[in-house]
């Protein structure tokens, strides 16, 4: 059982909700978890999606056997579209089985596009096995050369009501764009991960809060930060998002229960 004990600094009001988190791939597997457990500790967060990335040295099946006995973290895995389609579907039964509740798909790490064959499978299976399934949304330059383009996750939800998704970082500097995509759709959320603290100029954090309370009860709050920043990135990202119009309580909270709450 996990020992995590909240100490929520007294400007927060509500439980906050991390819904990008990774560990450090840097540490061994339980000094790993230790420090994410301590990091949320620290910043008075209760808990979130934990993120098992292909790029990590250590496999799946330790990555979930260690974070089962924290209750507070739901698991998702980082799936290739590329590998054979009986290995993924493998991949994503073993998942399914270890307690996973979604699946992450990465085009631009990863270097595919959204049209890919084996992507309708997989979205299949998840919509089968009941499975939320991410996908990185933001456009680090590389989307052009990779044949991806931002009406591909349109499509996808749309063939696949009723599997939810999660657009990560909220679409980038297409923050925009994305909002109104999701507002076409009911299965789709949106996370607030690295798009704040990446553009540090520009119009792209303002836009941001445009879009949430555009659409207050679709988007989660989420960091993706270096684990040695998360204590002050949460603070800063906290503030920032106090200036919100609309109920700051959906963003980093009831948005997502609500969204867990599907897969319990």
């Amino acid at each position: 059982m996990s020992e995590i004990i909240l100490i929520l600094s007294l400007n927060y009001k509500m439980l906050i909700y991390d819904s990008h988190l990774h560990l450090d791939e840097n540490l061994q597997i339980e000094d790993g978890i230790k420090a994410l457990v301590s990091n949320l500790n620290s910043a008075g967060i209760a808990g979130g999606f934990v993120i098992h990335l292909l790029s990590q040295k250590f496999s799946f099946t330790d990555f979930s056997n260690a974070i089962s006995l924290y209750p507070e973290f739901k698991v998702f895995r980082n799936i290739d579209p590329r590998e054979e389609l009986n290995l993924i579907s493998l991949e994503i039964n073993q998942a399914k089985d270890f307690g996973a509740i979604g699946i992450k798909l990465h085009p631009r790490q990863q270097e595919f596009n959204l049209m890919h064959s084996n992507i309708k499978p997989i979205c299949e299976l998840a919509q089968d096995l009941h499975l939320i399934i991410n996908i990185c949304a933001f456009d680090d330059g590389s989307w052009h050369r990779l044949g991806l383009n931002y009406p591909q996750f349109q499509m996808l939800a749309d063939l696949y009501p009723k599997v939810n998704f999660i657009w990560s970082h909220a679409g980038g500097h297409r923050v925009i764009d994305f909002m109104f995509m999701a507002r076409r759709t009911g299965n789709v959320f949106l996370d607030t991960s690295f798009t704040p603290n990446y553009f540090f100029r520009g119009s792209v954090k303002e836009d941001l809060l445009y879009v949430i309370e555009s659409l207050p009860n679709r988007y989660l709050f989420g960091t993706d930060p270096l684990a040695n920043e998360y204590e002050a990135k949460v603070k800063d990202l906290f503030e920032y998002f106090k200036n919100l119009q609309s109920d700051t309580n959906q963003l980093f909270n009831s948005n997502y229960k609500h969204l867990v709450s599907l897969y319990e």
